[in-house]
């Protein structure tokens, strides 16, 4: 694999009201050890701030924005470039000296995109939120097929051209559509963690909030469009919500876990402002107070024990939805708003289930980590009055591993299209294989099954044998089936203990049924670095919400003759 030179490489930034952060972007890029053959910048020029001049005074390229969002000005810089590969750097990110040379350093002619490791500066608690909850990373480890790449990216200009650029409508997410169409294409995607940049964000709680929101509303559009698709949409946040809250309790941040709580009445309010939006004859005043009406139905399970947990919480909602649930809590009833209220097709039944839903959340959150929660609220509130939110170290206990076991379980694929699948590109010779299953025991694998057996495994997804069979037992290619990976205490260990010897995995993940402060809810990220960082190739990633689906390969393996270079695993 040889570097790409200086001359096939152009590097743009869009710019849109970037004062504060615009002058370090581009002293970033002055000092790359690697320069482009052409940096340009794509100028919003309805920017209410000094970025129009800030760029002029740069005396580099300017293509200019009168129209459109974030996604037509990436393809305004598609069409301005002249060589074979495009950089992109955001206007709020500065670069390492050798970023470009390390991404450059890892194209091929197979690869589409190679992206880079874009870290957050820390400033604010929203900052400390994001850097937990929406990393623009893949952690440590480097490895092909991520789910998605951030806007920090090289990418070859022919591969972004045959998948018709970035949808033009989008302001957030328009990369990680992108790289989802490019990969569905058949292109590879590259991900190098040694190409490093620092995003300066500097967001409130109000801010991360939106914009996890924004992130996750395109691909839930289709719940946002009706309240039966709203009610669906509750299952989606109470997962959002409980893998936020694990992540931020177990990271160096406990300080913000008050804002993954907050997080469910903030989408609830959004989710139906979304779906309302949609209805064109309904008034402002009508849309904010159904939205109040929901929040009203929300708020309306709480006791005495979460007050200190949510006080900051008028700080991220809409302050117009605020102001309707008060004219409403002055009203008699809530149908004096208007007979269209008490009118609304199921809008009674979306109501209830919001209050029920509400109620299960919250009934979900063990004791000691709403006592965590209520500190953290009143950190928010008030940082310098409230006491310090520590780091608690956390342990699952035998409590914990029975609730584990009993949970109902819903696998991520259907046993039976197993053998189908991995025989429909190119794994024929099931039949040699040794296939360990690792199901509901604590770390203990089902002693090996024949390849024929596997079939047999419908309906038994997740029971697991006592019995432990050694490793290396068979000299036959080992493939391990983890269907609930999410039935373990120690998920991450387990992962680890289930690649040691094997060939191919196969895994899948859901979050728990469970809240246990002791056992962390994975995220995509955390699965795949732990693959990457155990020598495997990702062939197939699928990931949303609750669900994550992977099928991995050991890279020697992927590079030998004699088998197949993909192994597949559709979610079903």
């Amino acid at each position: 694999m040889s570097d790409l030179a200086a001359r096939d490489i152009s590097l743009y930034v869009p710019v849109r009201n970037a004062a504060r952060t615009l002058r370090a972007t581009l002293a970033s890029i002055a000092a790359q050890s690697l320069q482009p053959a052409d940096t340009f910048l794509v100028v919003d020029f309805r920017s209410t701030d000094e970025s129009v001049e800030i760029a002029r005074e740069s005396g580099m390229r300017i293509v200019e924005q009168r129209e459109g969002r974030l996604g037509h000005a990436r393809n305004l810089a598609i069409e301005a470039c002249k060589t074979p590969w495009l950089a992109s750097c955001d206007s709020d990110v500065t670069l390492e000296r050798d970023w470009l040379a390390k991404l450059a350093s890892r194209a091929s002619e197979r690869v589409a995109i190679v992206g880079g490791c874009t870290n957050e500066r820390i400033f604010t608690d929203g900052d400390r939120w994001r850097a937990v909850n929406l990393p623009h990373n893949w952690g440590p480890a480097a490895f092909d097929n991520p789910f998605m790449l951030v806007s920090e990216m090289l990418a070859r200009v022919s591969a972004l051209r045959c998948v018709g650029g970035y949808r033009a409508d989008l302001q957030s997410w328009e990369d990680s559509d992108c790289c989802q169409r490019v990969r569905q294409a058949g292109y590879t995607l590259r991900y190098e963690p040694g190409a490093v940049a620092w995003h300066d964000r500097r967001d409130s709680i109000e801010q991360v909030l939106d914009l996890r929101w924004f992130y996750a509303s395109y691909r839930q559009r289709a719940r946002l469009e009706s309240l039966s698709g709203l009610v669906e949409k509750l299952a989606v946040n109470r997962a959002y919500c409980l893998q936020s809250l694990s992540q931020t309790i177990h990271s160096e941040y406990p300080q913000v876990a008050a804002a993954s709580v907050m997080l469910w009445f903030h989408h609830i309010v959004h989710d139906l402002c979304a779906a309302l939006r949609q209805w064109p004859l309904l008034a402002v005043e009508q849309c904010e107070t159904l939205s109040s009406a929901a929040l009203t139905a929300a708020l309306g399970v709480l006791d005495t024990r979460w007050g200190a947990a949510l006080a900051p919480m008028s700080r991220v909602l809409p302050r117009s939805v605020g102001e309707a649930s008060a004219r409403m809590k002055q009203a008699e009833r809530p149908g004096r708003m208007g007979e269209w209220l008490a009118d609304q097709p199921g809008f009674a039944t979306y109501c209830n289930a919001v209050s029920a839903r509400t109620a299960e959340f919250l009934s979900a959150i063990p004791a000691e980590v709403r006592e965590l929660v209520a500190d953290s609220g009143t950190y928010l509130t008030d940082a310098a009055a409230a006491k310090p939110v520590r780091l608690v170290d956390w342990g699952s206990t035998e409590a914990d591993r029975r609730s584990l076991r009993s949970q109902s379980l819903e696998p991520a694929w259907h046993w039976p299209g197993l053998r189908a699948r991995l025989e429909s590109v190119g794994i024929r010779d099931l039949d040699s294989m040794t296939i360990v299953e690792w199901g509901r025991s604590l770390g203990v694998e089902r002693p090996a099954l024949r390849g024929e057996d596997v079939c047999a495994a419908a309906g038994r997804a997740g029971t697991c044998s006592q019995e432990r069979s050694p490793y290396g037992a068979s000299d036959s290619p080992r493939l391990a089936v983890l269907p609930h990976l999410e039935c373990f205490s120690d998920p991450r260990g387990t992962l680890r203990s289930a690649l040691v010897s094997a060939r191919v995995a196969i895994i899948g993940y859901r979050t728990p049924a469970f809240f246990l402060p002791g056992v962390p809810i994975l995220t995509a990220r955390d699965i795949a670095s732990i693959c990457a960082a155990a020598g495997f190739s990702i062939h197939e990633f699928y990931t949303e919400a609750s669900r994550t689906v992977l099928a991995v390969e050991s890279a020697g393996m992927a590079n030998s003759d004699e088998t197949s270079e993909i192994v597949t695993a559709h979610a079903v």
